[in-house]
């Protein structure tokens, strides 16, 4: 009887002890901007799920501005789910991918942050196929945030429209130059964007062209597609 009643008290402990750990995840003011919008049930559940993600080894602590904003905004519970289950998905998919290169030589300074970083590359639709394809141009004993800050600049030209697709001559040109010198050729082709932009930086970048030179190259093509346009839209114009 005595030995029944210390497992029922052991598991009770058990619980308290696991919702504590939950709670503790969650900073107070972020859990007082919830308890405005959503139930205490609600919450817990929510914790729960960050408990889960945090015992998986996976970084949780970028997840509490969304939850704020998800109060802010009024965000309805399911939809808030819906997100994080998301979020914590692509978390997981950044985790494997990483150990995957790990694993085979390549190297990880800052663990979370690097997940992090993946993670959200990977929400804004980063493929794991390119995230391979890269390591190709990445000598063994190299950190993997050096991927990371090469896809960030791929990815803005994508998003900015100067580029559909990340061909490997287009990985190659950027994991063969400096990220501070590719991040200034990205910045300026989106000042100048024309449909052989992306061309003419991967060009640039592999002939070790100057940021002058792959500038001057950006600004022509710009000007010249420009200039179409505008004669093309004269021609409709008189039709």
């Amino acid at each position: 009887m005595l030995k029944r009643g210390f497992v029922v008290i052991s598991v009770a402990c058990g619980f308290v002890v696991a919702s504590f750990c939950a709670q503790k995840l969650m900073p107070v003011p972020v859990r007082h901007q919830m308890s405005k919008v959503f139930s205490a049930s609600e919450i817990s559940k929510i914790e729960a799920m960050l408990d889960d993600t945090s015992r998986k080894g996976l970084p949780v602590s970028h997840l509490f501005p969304r939850l704020q904003e998800a109060s802010v905004k009024r965000v309805k519970f399911e939809q808030l789910v819906e997100v994080l289950e998301k979020r914590i998905s692509e978390l997981e998919r950044a985790d494997v991918l990483i150990k995957g290169q790990i694993s085979k030589g390549y190297r990880s300074q800052k663990a979370t942050e690097d997940t992090v970083m993946l993670a959200e590359l990977l929400e804004r639709g980063l493929s794991a196929n390119d995230w391979k394809r890269a390591f190709v141009f990445m000598d063994k004993g190299m950190y993997v945030s050096e991927a990371i800050d090469r896809f960030k600049l791929v990815h803005i030209l994508r998003d900015g429209g100067i580029i559909s697709g990340i061909s490997d001559r287009m990985l190659k040109a950027f994991f063969s130059a400096g990220v501070q010198l590719t991040g200034i050729v990205v910045d300026f082709a989106l000042d100048y964007p024309s449909s052989r932009a992306g061309e003419i930086i991967a060009s640039g970048l592999l002939d070790g062209d100057k940021v002058s030179v792959i500038k001057k190259a950006l600004k022509g093509a710009h000007r010249k597609e420009a200039v179409k346009e505008i004669i093309d839209e004269s021609r409709r114009e008189k039709q």
